[in-house]
């Protein structure tokens, strides 16, 4: 595939988060299980809430899976969670959004909790209501710096082809001298039709890319977008603790930067240029049969400054 150029920048909003204060689907620890709310009443008022906070197509997800029905059995019903109570910490989970003044939303990946004890592991992506003060957001601890930057990027990029991509063939296809692709993706981006790795050795810029048709529904291609900011909300790095950097114009957020964060700990210089982006982006390409089409994709981006 060959990409002429990017034309448009998605332009969009996330919810400010209130009440707690917690960052954008911030991994968490969930502190006391017993603040989970299993019998919430969507009203009219709370559903415009959620649907406001997250779209209409997570907050449906959320409508659909944030009940005992849905949850797996070690926890579908008070007497069992009752007895899992103090297993409830060890689920991967991160915040999404605070309905009212105290009910915070989780989110619950299926393949982030594939460790769990079987009784409590969930089968397919679901969601926690919960007391806000019965959650925790969870530090990363800064680490000792090892190896030079081109070592460190590697390390970064195979990390991700660990994470998000499926190795089913084993091995990188390559598309022409300067670039590589990797086919298959095990993060949850519906409605894409292709998902590779770009490699340009010239410019020493890798990026994942989620590729969806111009029509594609928005809502969709946003649930991508918010899954890729998740996965890297959730990344430990080896050279030193990543800072959120939001853009914003006009209060519309419209990419997510990651850069590196000094602290008190040994820090290399090195490091000091990395730069990870998530974007929104429509581009220009040639189809199969050689003509130019517009396409949505959502973007992660790796590089030096």
């Amino acid at each position: 595939m060959r990409y002429i150029s990017f034309l448009v920048v998605l332009w969009f909003s996330i919810s400010t988060v209130r009440g707690q204060g917690f960052a954008y689907a911030a991994p968490v620890r969930i502190m006391d299980g017993g603040g989970m709310y299993t019998t919430f009443k969507w009203n009219k008022e709370a559903t415009a809430e959620l649907n406001s906070a997250l779209g209409t197509v997570m907050a449906g997800a959320v409508l659909n899976a944030s009940n005992e029905t849905a949850w797996p059995k070690g926890i579908n019903s008070l007497d069992n969670r009752k007895r899992n109570m103090d297993k409830f910490g060890d689920y991967t989970a991160f915040y999404m959004t605070t309905i009212g003044k105290h009910m915070a939303v989780l989110f619950v990946p299926a393949v982030e909790n594939s460790s769990m004890p079987d009784d409590m592991r969930p089968a397919q992506d679901i969601y926690f209501l919960i007391e806000a003060s019965g959650i925790a957001t969870k530090v990363v601890q800064a680490q000792k710096p090892a190896g030079d930057f081109a070592k460190e990027m590697n390390v970064i990029t195979n990390g991700f082809r660990n994470s998000f991509v499926d190795l089913f063939s084993g091995e990188v296809q390559e598309a022409t001298e300067n670039t590589a692709k990797l086919m298959g993706c095990k993060v949850d981006l519906e409605g894409a039709y292709q998902l590779f790795f770009f490699v340009d050795m010239a410019s020493g810029q890798t990026s994942f890319r989620a590729a969806f048709p111009g029509d594609a529904d928005l809502d969709l291609v946003m649930l991508s977008y918010q899954n890729l900011v998740r996965e890297v909300d959730g990344l430990s790095l080896d050279c030193c603790p990543l800072e959120k950097n939001v853009e914003t114009v006009d209060g519309l957020v419209h990419s997510q930067t990651y850069r590196v964060k000094e602290t008190e700990f040994s820090f290399d210089e090195v490091y000091a240029n990395m730069v990870i982006n998530v974007t929104m982006e429509q581009a220009e390409t040639f189809d199969d049969y050689g003509d130019l089409v517009t396409e949505w994709e959502a973007v992660l981006y790796i590089y030096e400054h």
